[in-house]
């Protein structure tokens, strides 16, 4: 790729500091292009990887000239967030996705442009058997979100997908574990529906930030509304969301750091551990799985 050149302004408070008024220019660069960094004689003075140049140099106020923003990098530049998670939300007995999880899908469409990744998360639930394709393989959540985003337009190269994990709990654990640590992903958008959102809040608030970790995450949540469920099922749904969070809060208070989580969902949580299971949900509940 061709490289872009750049003038080097000197700040008069402080000469050291290479400052860019370009910022828009900036915008338009390829992590993978170079930046030729020129003195007021157009002299070569340096020469950078974008993505090491975004990083390293302040993008200032074009207007003004003053303050600076915050020290940028090239998805920073040209997104809001580095992913957006969807957590699972169930499908019906045919293996087609339910209204709710579709309206999840549908806001996280809308915000492609303003993310780097679109992840989906879950491979069932352990609350009812999976529906099975013409093969008679189960059908996962995640792939079938998949599917919904890529028969509307989006690029398969921004979806990424997990089958590992059967309940909310798993969902932030999984994700953190596979995609936001790996992919260095710390702006991240959780999006799901109103009547998950206080559980889903605190359990990815908790898991992902559990020490230890690489990764100062910044997380932001969105809710959606919960279409397809009759007020009689939404309201079984709801009151079991709010039995699971005050389980929850007792259990954050004594699992506290990475460790102490992996034991704990692996012998005691009842979609993971060898020796327990799960209870049995009414048909009412059931609905909203």
């Amino acid at each position: 790729m061709t490289p872009i050149l750049f003038p080097q302004k000197l700040s008069h408070q402080n000469p050291s500091r290479q400052i860019v008024r370009q910022a828009p220019i900036a915008r338009r660069i390829h992590p993978k292009q170079h930046v030729v960094l020129q003195d007021a004689n157009g002299l070569r003075r340096a020469l950078f990887p974008a993505n090491v140049f975004l990083n390293k140099i302040p993008i200032y106020n074009t207007k003004c000239g003053k303050q600076p923003r915050a020290y940028r990098t090239w998805y920073s530049t040209m997104t809001q967030f580095d992913a957006i998670l969807i957590p699972g939300g169930g499908l019906t007995p045919d293996g087609s996705l339910p209204p709710w999880t579709i309206a999840r899908l549908d806001h996280a469409l809308s915000l492609k442009d303003e993310c780097r990744w679109l992840i989906l998360l879950s491979g069932g639930t352990v609350h009812k058997p999976p529906p099975l394709n013409v093969n008679g393989f189960p059908i996962f959540e995640s792939r079938k979100g998949a599917e919904y985003l890529v028969n509307f337009g989006l690029d398969p190269g921004k979806i990424l997908t997990e089958i590992c994990s059967y309940d909310t709990i798993g969902n932030a654990y999984i994700s953190r574990l596979l995609f936001a640590e790996p992919l260095n992903l710390k702006r991240i958008l959780v999006v799901t529906s109103e009547f998950h959102m206080p559980r889903t809040k605190a359990i990815f608030e908790w898991v992902y930030h559990l020490p230890p970790s690489p990764i100062e995450y910044q997380l932001a949540f969105n809710n959606t509304p919960d279409v397809g469920l009759s007020s009689q099922f939404l309201t079984a749904r709801v009151e079991r969301e709010m039995n699971s969070l005050s389980n929850l809060k007792s259990t954050q208070k004594i699992i506290t750091n990475l460790n102490e989580f992996q034991i704990w969902l692996y012998s005691e949580h009842s979609a993971y551990a060898t020796d327990k299971s799960s209870q049995p949900l009414t048909e009412d509940e059931l609905k909203s799985y």
